[in-house]
């Protein structure tokens, strides 16, 4: 019997929300590349950049963008597990001082924060601070990054149905909804369109919408910014995974900056598993 994996996993904000809304099952994430030591760029599964340790790998990679197969290499481990494990979400937090607490720093989540930590006009906590759950977190007080989040502070825990490889771009409108964004409140009117318009071009237009003006700017906003890599504490280089299939050097604060444009991603699907931690109400 396979043993079943935990994997930690992070979230933003409006993907937290969409999870616990039951409208996001899967999500996609950058597959990184190792650093090719003859050029100190990051590696790219395509014939003209492999190094040949990678062996049978190559051409499981060129059958893959071209449509061949559609699960990942058992050479390549998933950093978020394989069907059946299980994923806890990190989220963004806050450590605050709960009334009745007095300096004992607690941990809320973000949106108990928006909705209830709030001062009303006299200065008051407001009501709905009553509400939240003590949760002792010896941190020091602030908002913290995900990274941050403790193990038993996750409200979220995900089963995985399915781990898959592609590009980026491969996407589609189903997909998008499956991200827990919403497109078909972002499609035109249907009276806004020709009479007789052809379903076909209706199709095109839903995928060109779902694509283009929804999952590429959040996927840009995600991961077209440079990020730093580091190595012995020191930042060596920067590299970014735009949307825009575009492969190419760039130089930010002095450093080289590697844009890897259209990358390979996991396609990681899932199901929430309902707990009784839920205390959200």
């Amino acid at each position: 019997m396979n043993e079943v994996k935990e994997h930690p996993i992070s979230f933003q904000g409006w993907g937290i929300r969409a999870i616990l809304e039951d409208r996001k099952t899967e999500t996609r994430r950058v597959i990184k590349m190792p650093i090719l030591e003859n050029t100190g760029m990051p590696g790219d599964y395509t014939p003209a950049n492999r190094p040949e340790s990678w062996g049978e790998q190559d051409e499981y990679w060129a059958m893959m963008d071209m449509g061949f197969i559609e699960t990942y290499p058992t050479g390549i481990k998933c950093p978020y597990g394989k069907p059946g494990d299980r994923l806890w979400a990190r989220e963004s937090f806050y450590v605050v001082d709960l009334p009745g607490m007095g300096d004992n720093p607690c941990l809320i989540y973000d949106d108990e924060y928006q909705k209830c930590y709030d001062l009303d006009d006299e200065g008051e906590y407001t009501t709905q601070v009553k509400k939240i759950p003590v949760r002792p977190c010896f941190q020091r007080f602030g908002h913290k990054p995900s990274i941050y989040m403790p193990r038993w502070a996750s409200r979220i825990t995900l089963e995985v149905t399915d781990v898959g490889v592609e590009r980026v771009q491969w996407i589609t409108a189903k997909d998008v909804e499956a991200e827990g964004l919403d497109v078909v409140g972002n499609l035109p009117h249907p009276i806004s369109l020709p009479k007789n318009y052809p379903k076909s071009k209706y199709n095109k237009l839903i995928e060109e919408i779902a694509r283009e003006h929804i999952w590429k700017p959040l996927w840009d906003l995600i991961n077209a910014k440079p990020k730093p890599m580091m190595k012995g504490g020191v930042i060596t280089h920067y590299v970014s995974y735009p949307w825009e299939d575009i492969q190419e050097t760039r130089e930010h604060r002095g450093l080289k900056w590697f844009v890897k444009g259209n990358p390979h991603v996991w396609r990681v699907q899932f199901k929430r598993i309902q707990e009784a931690t839920d205390d959200t109400d």
